[in-house]
């Protein structure tokens, strides 16, 4: 049995598997990290570390997109 995590995304709680990273998380939710930016626990993560940011209980993850107009 896997064990699970819980972080909350832009305000929601959600539950993860035990291990994953921003990477997966932006791919579970079909989110194409190159359009936004993730902070993690009010950081800015760098995109390079998208793969090896592991997520841990009650990390809270904001994902911005970009957004353009005039």
């Amino acid at each position: 049995m896997k064990s699970s995590t819980v972080v909350w995304l832009n305000g929601t709680q959600v539950s993860l598997d035990e291990g994953q990273t921003i990477a997966s998380l932006l791919l579970a939710k079909k989110i194409n990290p190159a359009s936004v930016v993730v902070e993690l626990n009010t950081e800015i993560v760098q995109k390079e570390t998208y793969g090896t940011r592991v997520l841990k209980n009650s990390d809270s993850v904001e994902v911005l997109h970009f957004v353009g107009g005039g």
